[in-house]
């Protein structure tokens, strides 16, 4: 991977207890549910550019799968008005699997 997604995915998990404890007072073990949902979810969308890599060039993949991570970060600051108002946890943890999904990259991703 590239120094942007680790710092961005970074950023994310440093993030996320933050908000979940501010917003709905969750500790470190429905902090774990959180991520347990975010890494089955990875393991999908890992698969999914797995496959879609037999039939598209990977810098078309890049371009899909970075559209998908940003519009689901974009979409979060948007609803919860830049991380000032508290949005319900169903909608928080589907925005945030929805950035996630668009993390993971095809295994060339390094080589641009």
């Amino acid at each position: 991977n590239n120094f942007r997604n680790v710092f961005t995915g970074n950023a994310v998990n440093y993030v996320v207890p933050l908000i979940t404890d501010r917003d709905y007072g969750w500790g470190q073990l429905q902090n774990s549910y959180v991520f347990v949902a975010l890494s089955i979810e990875s393991v999908i969308s890992t698969a999914i550019i797995s496959r879609a890599s037999k039939f598209a060039h990977d810098r078309k993949l890049i371009a899909i799968w970075g559209s998908i991570s940003h519009s689901g970060l974009l979409a979060y600051a948007i609803i919860s008005e830049f991380g000032t108002k508290a949005i319900s946890a169903p909608l928080f943890v589907a925005l945030l699997a929805w950035y996630d999904f668009g993390t993971s990259m095809p295994p060339t991703q390094a080589l641009y």
